[in-house]
């Protein structure tokens, strides 16, 4: 069993915001996989493929995922190896993916969550890359609440091919 987590904050006020795009990313994952992500359980939403996936979208702000991921965890019991977190990193130009099987939060305050939560940082993390070099100037907080734009949606709809491809890696699809 793998879960599988896209980190952002729930409300309209945040669709479409940089900060979503963990959201995004696992919306256009769970249309792959015809699930649908509604069910309200563990402090998230919540699509389930039987003993295969657990598709989840934190339903606990940004910087308290962790409590959603782990309380699945525990309550499924799967293993940190096991569960796959993808997130907007600020870091990398927009649209830039990377794939690491373990590391630190880098200072995204939902993967301290998660790290914190499961007393483990030994766990996959899809990072997509939202840096956009015009608005380098802008405050973190600000940058990562602002809406994208229609450029910038459709540039992460052709990152979303290279992404699957990740995710496919790490669950064994």
């Amino acid at each position: 069993m793998f879960l599988i987590a896209g980190l952002g904050n729930p409300g309209g006020e945040y669709i479409n915001t940089r900060h979503n795009v963990g959201f995004f990313m696992l919306d256009k994952l769970a249309k792959e996989l015809g699930v649908k992500i509604t069910k309200r359980k563990w402090r998230g939403l919540v699509g389930e493929v039987k003993n295969k996936f657990i598709l989840v979208k934190p339903q606990t702000y940004m910087n308290l995922s962790g409590e959603c991921i782990a309380a699945i965890a525990r309550r499924r019991r799967i293993a940190p190896k096991n569960i796959l977190i993808i997130y907007d990193d600020i870091y990398l130009d927009l649209g830039v993916i990377r794939l690491r099987m373990s590391g630190s939060s880098g200072g995204h305050n939902g993967m301290k969550s998660i790290i914190e939560r499961l007393g483990t940082s030994n766990f996959p993390r899809l990072r997509i890359g939202i840096r956009n070099g015009k608005d380098a100037d802008a405050s973190i907080s600000d940058y990562v609440m602002d809406k994208l734009t229609a450029g910038e949606i459709e540039r992460l709809d052709d990152v979303w091919v290279n992404a699957f491809e990740k995710i496919k890696e790490i669950v064994k699809m």
